[in-house]
């Protein structure tokens, strides 16, 4: 019995180090904090989030390697931002641990982190 301790030791460990998948809800935070004007609309990929300022939970799987935030308020010029996904680097170190893993958080996306994750904007005035 001794000698199996440390082989199922290792095993579970192998087994738990989808570590993002575990950790962490397959969300992201986004904050789009009040600007200029106040009260703007927030869109993600054509898709309204809300009313700034705006705190919400998205999906990681609803995002892919490119995603447009558009704020948007009448009178002023829309402004647009690329949301890109980054892998989580401390996720990804963690998970070098266990190839499985690092499949496991890739596949569900729980290793991807949104950036930029907090947005100050000021619209410009339309001509």
């Amino acid at each position: 019995m001794k000698k199996l301790l440390p082989l199922i030791a290792v095993l579970g460990f192998t087994l738990i180090t989808s570590c993002a998948t575990i950790i962490t809800p397959n969300k992201s935070k986004l904050t789009i904090y009040n600007g200029y004007p106040k009260n703007a609309e927030i869109f993600l990929n054509n898709e309204l989030l809300g009313i700034a300022p705006l705190e919400i939970w998205v999906e990681n799987h609803k995002l892919d390697k490119n995603n447009l935030i558009e704020i948007k308020s009448e009178g002023f010029e829309t402004a647009k931002i690329n949301l890109d996904l980054k892998t989580d680097a401390g996720y990804f170190i963690v998970d070098l641990i266990s190839i499985v893993g690092l499949g496991v958080d890739y596949y569900t996306g729980a290793i991807y982190k949104p950036k930029p994750s907090t947005i100050k904007y000021k619209l410009n005035k339309s001509k």
